[in-house]
Formats: structure tokens, C-alpha cells, sequence
């Protein structure tokens, strides 16, 4: 009995000690700002892709001079092209910089949704981290709010000059026409058939 109270004891303060870790290391988006990228069917290496980045705020603080800064946490490259666009649909290529909008920066607060275009080129397949933050330029760049995504990029698929012919009217190695082939299966069992009734009588 008291090995079973002193192992559901240490059981229950192992997931106590467990569970207080997990919220000391989880900080939950206080800042009123959430980023997403949002774009439609797969990402194909070597191929341009639209996309859309979202900053949305809900209640946020008011900032007079804010950027979004983009960079690539991880990946196979390093040269990944992005290609960032305006209300007027000029783009701004911040492959490098990783700056997005004014160099004074732009005011932000309270509730709204912001939509910007862009296209993005990955290089090589595998798997890419990308970080969005908004940076606060009147209080030294700090970060108001920073989130990584995942993004898988596939392959691009290959093209060869070999054409398959998928209707095989003849097999290549003998000559024989496959309808030979065909009517020989039917005649064998067919034999098989007659031979099994033959030797039950």
C-alpha cells in the first residue's frame, strides 16, 4: 500500500514539475498583432510563388514607426528571392534586406487586417523556416511580435524525351501478338478444367 501512495506521489509531482516547465517556456501573443502567410496548392522549386502576408491586429497597442523584417531562419539555401509588392503594384525585391515598407516606418494600432502581395522563389527542395517580426523603430528595433513558418518545397518535376506507348499491342522480345498470349491462358485453363472433371470420375 505505501509503495502505491509513494509511486503515485512521484508520478503526480513529475507531472507536476513537467507542466510548469511547459508554461514557463510557452508565452502566449500578448501584443495584439498575428502574422500569416496564406497561398494556395504546393511550392514547386525554381518556380515563382504567390502568396500573401497578412498582419493583422486585434486591439493592438498604437505604434507611430513600425517595419516587418523577414529573414530565413533555415533552409537547404540561402538564396531565396522575394519579391514584395505595393498598393500600387510596384514591387521591391527584400531577398537581402528583409525590410518591408518605409525606412521611417509606419503607424499601426487597434484592429485591422493588411494584405501584401508578394512572390517567392526557392531555389532547391527541402524544407525552409521563415521568421516575420514587427519591429518597433522608436524603441531601439524591439520586437512586438515575431512568428516563424514552415514551408515544404517540393521537387520540380522532371521531363523526359522518352514517349510511352501505354497501348502494347505486341511484346517487343518474341514477336508474338499479345491476343496469342491471351488466347493461350484461356485454352490452359480451359485444359486444366476438362483434366480436374476427368480425374474426379
Amino acid at each position: 500500500m505505501k509503495k502505491r501512495i509513494f509511486l503515485i506521489t512521484f508520478i503526480l509531482t513529475i507531472l507536476v514539475f513537467t507542466l510548469n516547465i511547459y508554461a514557463a517556456n510557452s508565452e502566449p501573443n500578448t501584443s495584439g498583432y498575428d502574422f500569416d502567410i496564406v497561398y494556395s496548392g504546393n511550392i514547386v522549386a525554381g518556380e515563382a510563388k504567390n502568396a500573401t502576408v497578412v498582419l493583422e491586429g486585434t486591439e493592438g497597442k498604437s505604434y507611430s514607426k513600425v517595419r516587418v523584417e523577414s529573414k530565413q531562419v533555415s533552409g537547404p539555401s540561402e538564396d531565396v528571392k522575394v519579391i514584395a509588392y505595393d498598393e500600387q503594384g510596384q514591387g521591391f525585391d527584400i531577398s537581402k534586406s528583409g525590410d518591408w515598407g518605409p525606412q521611417e516606418g509606419f503607424q499601426i494600432g487597434g484592429t485591422f487586417r493588411n494584405e501584401t502581395p508578394i512572390t517567392i522563389t526557392y531555389p532547391e527542395a527541402g524544407t525552409y523556416v521563415t521568421q516575420l517580426s514587427l519591429i518597433d523603430l522608436e524603441n531601439d528595433n524591439t520586437v512586438i511580435v515575431s512568428e516563424q513558418f514552415t514551408v515544404n518545397v517540393l521537387e520540380a518535376p522532371t521531363t523526359g524525351n522518352n514517349v510511352v506507348n501505354n497501348a502494347i499491342e505486341q511484346i517487343p522480345q518474341t514477336g508474338i501478338s499479345i491476343w496469342t498470349y491471351a488466347l493461350a491462358i484461356v485454352l490452359a485453363i480451359a485444359l486444366i478444367y476438362v483434366i480436374s472433371k476427368f480425374i474426379k470420375r
